[in-house]
């Protein structure tokens, strides 16, 4: 079985935020309108993304696409 990693991935202009397997799953986790909106999100995306990571046993940190 492959294991998976999660990302984190901006969409849209950089203003919508999702963790992602990059093959068949995406979480949406919100968006990036105003610098608070953008910078909670993101603070929320990488939470999700380390303990999905974890979860499927692996022990990296957070990867960024833009």
């Amino acid at each position: 079985m492959i294991q998976k990693t999660w990302i984190i991935e901006k969409r849209k202009r950089q203003t919508e935020i999702f963790v992602t397997n990059r093959t068949t799953e995406s979480i949406f986790i919100g968006e990036g309108h105003n610098k608070k909106e953008y910078q909670r999100s993101m603070e929320l995306a990488k939470v999700i993304c380390a303990a999905l990571n974890h979860y499927e046993g692996k022990k990296k940190l957070p990867q960024l696409i833009t």
